[in-house]
Order: C-alpha cells, then sequence, then structure tokens
C-alpha cells in the first residue's frame, strides 16, 4: 500500500506537526505536492522550519508589515528623531515600492541586489544606508524565527560616487565675513565658520555657555528637529534639546577675535539664548534656520557678483553652491593651515574618529601639493626655451 495517496485534484497530501496548542494538543500544518518525492521534500523543510524555531503564524507577514515591526522594536527606541526619520524615509522611498507588497518569505537574494544596483553612481553614504536597512531588517526577521534564512546577507555595493565637501575659497571666506558684519544671520553664520560648530549646536547656545574672560565656547548640547504639540498647535521642525552628538561633543573652543567683539556688543540681558526667532524667546526651529541661511546666501552671492535683474538673482557668482556645513569643513581646513596638529583638531571639531579630521588633512595636503604644481608649472612655462644640454661623446675603454 503506498505511503501516500493522490487526491482527486492531482496533488499529494500530509500533515507535519508545527507546535502545541495551549491547552497542549497538536497544531498540525498541511503540506501538499504533485509527487511524493516533492512533497517528501516540503515536510522535511517543515519538520527543519520547526526545529529552528520558524514562526508558522507569521508566514504570510509581508515586508511592509515587518518593516513597520522592526522599526518601533528595534530602531525607534535606540536612535534620535532625525535618524528614525530617515530610516522610514529609505523605506519608503528605496525599499517597499519594490518589495513591499511580498511574504518576508517570498524575499530573494536577487531581489535585494536588484535594489541595490538601482543606486549605482548615486551616493555612497545613502547606498550604504540602504544596505545595511536590509541587512538589520532580514536578519531581525530570521532571529525572531519568521524566516530560516537572511536574503540580505551578501549583498554586493554596486559602484557609487562620493561628494567631497569643499571648503570655502580665500575669496568666499573673505565675503562670508564681510556679510556677516550687516546681516541679521552675521553672528550665527560666525559660529559656524570661527567655532566649527555643526547647526544643531548652535540653536541651543546661551550666553552662559561662553567665558568671557577666558575667551572660551563650552558646547555640551545641542538638538533634534522633531514635530511637536504647543499650545493645541502642532509645531514641525521644533527644536528638542538633547546632549552632543558624542562625548567627543562635548568641547571647549577657543573664541577667535573677530568673533568676541561681536559677542561683547551683541551679548542680551533680556533672553539667555544667544539665537531666537524675532519677537520670541524659544529656539530656532529647522524653518528658521533655513530661511537664515537662504537669506544670507542670497546676499553672499550678491556680494559675490551675481548678476541681478529687478531684484532677482539671474546669473550666480557661486559655482558649486555653499551648504552651512561647509563653513564648519572650512574651519577644519583653517586648522590645518594654522599649523594646529591632528589630534587637537580632532578635539576642536567634536570628531568622534580621528580619521574624519585626518580625511580632511589629507585633503588639505593634495590640495597644496596641486597648488604648488601649478605654480611650478607657470614659473617654467614663463621661462623661454631651456639652454641645450650639451652631448657627450662616450668613450670606449
Amino acid at each position: 500500500m503506498p505511503k501516500y495517496r493522490k487526491n482527486a485534484d492531482g496533488y499529494y497530501r500530509a500533515t507535519v506537526m508545527i507546535g502545541r496548542t495551549e491547552s497542549g494538543g497538536e497544531r498540525r500544518k498541511t503540506v501538499r505536492a504533485k509527487s511524493v518525492k516533492e512533497l517528501e521534500l516540503k515536510l522535511s523543510d517543515a519538520k527543519l522550519q520547526f526545529n529552528r524555531g520558524f514562526d508558522f503564524d507569521a508566514e504570510k507577514c509581508t515586508v511592509a508589515q515587518w518593516s513597520e515591526r522592526w522599526l518601533k522594536l528595534y530602531k525607534d527606541p535606540a536612535v534620535g528623531a532625525k535618524e528614525r526619520k530617515n530610516a522610514r524615509s529609505l523605506l519608503s522611498v528605496h525599499i517597499l515600492p519594490r518589495i513591499g507588497n511580498l511574504p518576508l518569505g517570498d524575499v530573494k537574494p536577487f531581489m535585494l541586489q536588484e535594489i541595490m544596483n538601482l543606486q549605482a553612481g548615486k551616493s555612497k553614504s545613502n547606498t550604504t544606508k540602504i544596505r545595511g536597512a536590509l541587512k538589520q531588517m532580514f536578519s531581525k526577521a530570521k532571529q525572531g524565527g519568521l524566516i530560516l534564512d537572511s536574503p540580505a546577507e551578501f549583498l554586493e555595493m554596486p559602484k557609487t560616487t562620493t561628494k567631497r565637501r569643499r571648503s570655502l575659497t580665500p575669496e568666499e571666506r573673505s565675503a562670508v565675513l564681510k556679510v556677516c558684519v550687516t546681516h541679521r544671520a552675521g553672528l550665527w553664520v560666525m559660529f559656524l565658520l570661527l567655532c566649527g560648530l555643526r547647526r544643531g549646536e548652535t540653536v541651543p547656545l546661551t550666553w552662559g555657555d561662553i567665558d568671557f574672560e577666558a575667551g572660551m565656547l563650552n558646547v555640551d548640547k545641542a538638538v533634534e528637529f522633531v514635530s511637536v504639540d504647543e499650545d493645541d498647535k502642532i509645531v514641525h521642525n521644533a527644536a528638542n534639546e538633547k546632549d552632543a552628538k558624542t562625548e567627543c561633543g562635548r568641547r571647549t573652543i577657543p573664541i577667535p577675535p573677530p568673533l568676541m567683539y561681536r559677542l561683547l556688543h551683541e551679548r542680551r540681558r533680556d533672553c539667555d539664548l544667544i539665537f531666537t526667532p524675532a519677537r520670541s524667546e524659544k529656539m530656532l526651529t529647522e524653518t528658521n534656520c533655513a530661511r537664515l541661511w537662504k537669506s544670507f546666501y542670497r546676499e553672499l552671492d550678491i556680494e559675490m557678483g551675481a548678476v541681478l535683474y529687478r531684484n532677482a538673482i539671474v546669473k550666480t557668482s557661486l559655482k558649486d553652491g555653499i551648504t552651512p556645513h561647509a563653513l564648519r569643513h572650512t574651519f577644519a581646513t583653517d586648522l590645518y593651515e594654522m599649523g594646529v596638529d591632528l589630534k587637537t583638531a580632532q578635539i576642536l571639531c567634536g570628531h568622534a574618529d580621528i580619521k574624519t579630521t585626518a580625511n580632511i588633512y589629507t585633503h588639505m595636503r593634495k590640495d597644496m601639493l596641486d597648488a604648488a604644481r601649478e605654480k611650478m608649472e607657470a614659473y617654467y612655462n614663463a621661462e623661454q626655451e631651456p639652454p641645450l644640454v650639451k652631448k657627450r661623446k662616450l668613450e670606449v675603454m
């Protein structure tokens, strides 16, 4: 008598135990296949899954459903608001549109590699984050018994590009400081350029953070921008104070004379915060910071020679554009040109990894070598044709 019988629909069927009920009875799963060999293979796989702790109740859990659980269980409690927002953005833009509706167990490695390959030629940083999200999400699904193996384990990085942050040119730096004198964002910009602060470190600064006698600035806090409910009104991108980005973010920075002079003349007694929106004693929001920079950038562009038509800029003078972080990058390159050693520069910049500072210093050395080479080439090209070297006869012994 055969071990398995074919049913009227042409399939072989069998059941396998996949757990116990609350009363102690067996929970069984029905497996079907078109051949006995295929059926036995499926039964073997089901037993293996059971022995390895596979959660059969979650067998139909989709990638979209699991991604939301993964964010709430593992991501949200461990990171700040900005990182949570970025993680959700990566999922909604790059991952879920392609595999969100698939059950976790149906996702194959080649599907994830296709997602990675779509990033070819794009930002290396963003591509690395996408791969990290895929690896973490499917690794936790495997750990939780939702899948037997992670399809993201051997993902390969496509060829990407790295956008190098640049420093201000001497002409741009001079123009920035000139605009700082008259623009309402001038003091804020000076903290970015002359003290190398991150944008989030400038927002919670208080007058108490400044030691006027010693000429030093104490940095020990920052903000993240979140949406909050204030007086029954949702305020988007409001500043939420937190500790410094890293332990290295806690630092003391010498205040350069131009900035100290400005602080002495602008010190307020009516508000502890150095920077506030107009007619307010609250911290700047992300929108406030963006507007300040947009306004300052326009004045800088005009100062550098932008062409105006009816008060609108029709031809910019800033080739590559400048971001607030470029000012911080310029602070690091200024330290190099001042001869400040690498370790001290790391402390002043608040870099957690000295490699970050070293990369900036390495770029500066290369830029200086390139500049030296150009000067040498210009010098020798300006000379007349060099004198001919007299040929010596080879004397044969």
